[in-house]
């Protein structure tokens, strides 16, 4: 039995296309005055803020973002005489008083 070296295979690459990240229109916005009102926010990427207040302290805002499963998750907030107060599309629903376990 004799044995006999393999040929030399040549080997390429293949060209590789460079990769291009996307790009993400962004902006913000700023604005106050000496009598305490406000205004700013942003918008870009995944999430955007925006929150103003007024001459008489109320304050009035709302962010978005794409929670883990992809969803948009919005939250809009007051604060006044009244209170802070919420309202959110991922806060959770307390079943009907008329339901029972």
């Amino acid at each position: 039995i004799t044995y006999a070296a393999a040929a030399p295979v040549a080997y390429t690459t293949a060209a590789v296309a460079p990769v291009v990240a996307p790009t993400t229109r962004t902006h913000q916005y700023h604005a106050q005055d000496e009598l305490g009102q406000y205004n700013f926010g942003y918008a870009g990427g995944p999430s955007s803020r925006a929150e103003n207040r007024n001459s008489f302290g109320v304050v009035r805002g709302s962010y978005s973002y794409v929670d883990a499963n992809g969803e948009v998750q919005t939250q809009s907030y007051i604060a006044d005489a009244l209170g802070f107060r919420v309202a959110a599309t991922n806060l959770p629903v307390a079943p009907a008083a008329g339901d029972a376990p």
